[in-house]
């Protein structure tokens, strides 16, 4: 499926929108970098990303996964060069986030249920 690439200047409000619309989403989150690709969290629920684009630091986007203290993961990416969107696998979504220093990100989306 074609990726939708997001302007920066839009990053905030649509990672605002993203999450509120697929708030509970299970995603599996996968980290490429380096020609490797490792699994960083399986079927948890979408608690919410966001986006810091203020100040004169580099941006960073938080991805917020799991409802329970053992499940919850917060994976943080670090000057972010690029984020995309694109339908995913049987109705869901991939969002996915480039950076320089920590490869790409993605996040596989698919409603619970």
């Amino acid at each position: 499926m074609p990726m939708r690439e997001i302007p920066r200047q839009e990053w905030q409000s649509f990672l605002d929108d993203f999450s509120q619309e697929h708030e509970g989403w299970l995603v599996n989150l996968e980290v490429q970098s380096d020609g490797r690709s490792q699994t960083e969290a399986e079927g948890l629920p979408l608690v919410g990303i966001s986006a810091d684009c203020k100040g004169s630091e580099a941006p960073a986007i938080e991805i917020m996964l799991g409802d329970r203290g053992a499940d919850h993961v917060t994976h943080s990416v670090s000057g972010p060069s690029m984020v995309s969107v694109s339908d995913g696998v049987g109705g869901g979504e991939d969002l996915v986030i480039e950076s320089p220093a920590d490869g790409r990100v993605v996040a596989h989306l698919r409603a619970s249920g």
